[in-house]
């Protein structure tokens, strides 16, 4: 699993990668919170189940960071890591099991990098690769 960030002239903009699918949405998930603040800050006392069903895998992980956004924006909680339980296809759909393990956000011991809005669905690719899987996002701050 790894992410990497990207030049981009306005937002942010990273590709995450893994070898399988789970483990592209991990990366993912990780490289946004990394974009945001430092994953290391944050502890693992919490836990919160997502699911998440699109039409196809671009969209399946659009929602998936976009939960991971409305959780950090809505909830407060910084996530120090991801598990990926599983993600499906299922009659024309595809469906994400994901945890994210965090805590509410303490403002006296994390220090937030950037402020991301939304996560951008113009220019998300998600694509099959020899090594595994890759996705490139763009990041609205």
């Amino acid at each position: 699993m790894s992410y990497e960030f990207l030049e981009h002239t306005a937002d942010v903009k990273f590709r995450a990668t893994g070898g399988s699918l789970e483990e592209l949405f991990e990366s993912a998930a990780e490289a946004l919170v990394a974009s945001m603040v430092d994953p290391s800050t944050v502890r693992p006392e919490v836990e919160v189940e997502v699911e998440v069903e699109g039409d196809d895998l671009t969209e399946l992980l659009f929602l998936w960071l976009d939960e991971v956004v409305f959780l950090v924006s809505a909830r407060t909680m910084l996530f120090h890591k991801f598990e990926v339980e599983e993600v499906e296809h299922l009659d024309g759909a595809h469906r994400a099991r994901c945890r994210g393990l965090g805590e509410e956000a303490d403002l006296d011991r994390h220090s937030f990098e950037t402020e991301v809005k939304a996560v951008s669905y113009h220019g998300m690719e998600v694509e099959e690769t020899d090594g595994g899987w890759e996705a490139s996002v763009i990041l609205d701050v």
